[in-house]
């Protein structure tokens, strides 16, 4: 079973092809699934080796999310 956020992110990483203001919320997204997946290793106690590649993905999808701040404002729907 999906979770029902898992196509929207997909879908929000695709069209940033065409549309600069959807890679801001994209990667807000994903850096917040990052932090649950984070918060999840740390829970049940997993060894860094484990949890680095989602602390990696977390880091570097908020560097981008603070990259394309500036294109969020011609998001749809904050005009």
């Amino acid at each position: 079973m999906f979770h029902p956020y898992v196509p929207r992110r997909n879908a929000a990483l695709i069209i940033d092809f065409w549309e600069p203001s959807w890679t801001a919320f994209g990667a807000l997204v994903l850096g917040i699934t990052a932090i649950g997946g984070i918060l999840t290793h740390v829970r049940v106690k997993d060894s860094f080796k484990q949890t680095f590649p989602i602390v990696l993905i977390g880091i570097l999808s908020f560097v981008l999310f603070f990259i394309r701040l500036s294109d969020l404002s011609d998001f749809p729907g904050f005009n």
